[in-house]
């Protein structure tokens, strides 16, 4: 019981740190936001603000270079240190990459502020290992669940990042807790989240649920896309041996593209085109220049995260495709902006549970259908290189699969 109630007071610090901390960022990222759409000339410092963030990370972000991977190699092998370093780092990074118009999310930055606070609580307080991979789950899902406004999926999402499939009964109880209270203390603060228009259900048929698994399979494929490109990008870039030049010449890039084509809406979050893509119908380069931009920009060294560009890219591919698969544009929009997370992300167990956070769970099966659908027709590849699911996924293709089909040939 003492040890149960440790653990409990643990969640409590946690979450409110972490809940504070979120609070503050989105606070910090509206008002950048703002400042950006109110003054197109700021896409300008583009250039200036990556040359800063590069000389930042390549002279003091050695420990933390790795992002999000570092905390699954953290609850790996405990030896691994996560450094306070990262949370005020990427919180800069992210802001500045705001500010003057890099294409960014926020998941990234949530998480890592919510893992590395909850992980320096391990340095100062006599832990175990097994205390130290908690600390981890509830600074992860409290990060998460505070900045999206989701704490059900926070708590699946930490335990599927981490992939953890021992003692997970054990794990629970704190980091649930850690969860609802960051978020909770998080709109407490008088933060209030993106509300979405509601959905309109398709009644169920087969013909439906065709529907939603071709639908899905292109999500899937635009997660793929995603990440191959992400992959190229970062291949590319790594020819520039100065790290803080890739970002520098990269800013400089997105700031002739975006002024020259008037493509404003690609730079930031993107909330107010993902919003419009439950209502109106979407071209289908618009899902294609937001993989691009975003890619590019994450590639090249910019901070923030993958997350909300997802949302994006899943919200209006989901919104063109309502020109072919006759299904209500709010619920393809819908599907799309899970689903495409699910497929790049490895985390479809989080995704549904979002979904239904988000959307209602009157959808939940057909959100569980097309998570699962993309996840599976997404590669063995995924926005976070360590995740073991891309291994596990490669393994049960060509070890399992594979080798069967070869009867029918």
């Amino acid at each position: 019981m003492r040890l149960f109630l440790k653990h409990i007071l643990w969640a409590v610090i946690i979450a409110v740190a972490v809940g504070l901390v979120a609070a503050l960022f989105l606070v910090s990222l509206d008002f950048v936001t703002q400042l950006r759409l109110e003054n197109n000339y700021l896409l300008i410092g583009l250039p200036f603000a990556g040359l800063a963030i590069g000389l930042l990370y390549h002279y003091a972000g050695a420990p933390i270079a790795a992002g999000n991977n570092l905390f699954i190699h953290s609850f790996q092998d405990t030896q691994v240190k996560v450094n306070w370093r990262m949370a005020p780092m990427v919180f800069v990074g992210t802001i500045l990459t705001h500010l003057f118009g890099g294409s960014a999310g926020r998941e990234g930055t949530a998480v890592q502020m919510g893992g590395s606070i909850a992980a320096q609580l391990s340095y100062f307080a006599p832990s175990t290992p097994f205390e130290k991979r908690l600390l981890l789950l509830m600074g992860i899902g409290a990060g998460f669940a505070a900045v999206f406004g989701t704490p059900l999926a926070g708590f699946i999402f930490a335990f599927e990042l981490l992939w953890v499939r021992k003692s997970f009964f054990t794990f629970a109880i704190p980091v649930l807790l850690a969860c609802f209270l960051a978020h909770f203390i998080c709109i407490g603060t008088g933060i209030s989240h993106t509300v979405f228009p509601p959905l309109v259900l398709p009644q169920f048929s087969f013909v439906v649920v065709f529907n939603i698994v071709v639908a899905s399979i292109l999500f899937g494929l635009a997660a793929q896309v995603f990440i191959a490109t992400q992959h190229y990008f970062s291949k590319a870039f790594s020819y520039i041996q100065f790290p803080p030049f890739r970002t520098a010449l990269a800013g400089g890039i997105i700031a002739l593209l975006v002024g020259y084509f008037d493509a404003y809406k690609y730079t930031g979050l993107g909330v107010s085109e993902i919003v419009l893509a439950f209502t109106q119908p979407q071209e289908f380069y618009v899902f294609a220049l937001k993989i691009f931009f975003t890619t590019f920009t994450l590639s090249a060294g910019f901070k923030g995260g993958e997350v909300t560009p997802l949302f994006f890219i899943g919200a209006t591919l989901g919104s063109a495709l309502v020109w072919f698969i006759p299904l209500p544009i709010s619920f393809l929009a819908a599907l799309g902006l899970i689903a495409v997370f699910a497929g790049a992300s490895n985390t479809p167990l989080a995704c549904i549970i979002m979904g239904a956070e988000l959307f209602g769970a009157n959808a939940i099966f057909y959100m569980a259908l097309s998570c699962f659908v993309a996840f599976l027709s997404s590669g063995f590849k995924g926005i976070y290189s360590s995740h073991p699911m891309g291994k596990w996924k490669s393994d049960f293709y060509f070890k399992y699969l594979k080798p069967r089909f070869k009867v029918f040939k």
